[in-house]
């Protein structure tokens, strides 16, 4: 569960930088922007 959780704020996160326009290496790497 936690690892599930972890995922779903790494998800968050990606939504934020996509929504901001501001990419990180991580966020790329999962291939979420």
């Amino acid at each position: 569960m936690t690892e599930l959780m972890t995922n779903l704020q790494t998800w968050w996160d990606c939504q934020i930088m996509m929504a901001t326009g501001m990419c990180g290496d991580m966020c790329a790497a999962m291939m979420c922007c």
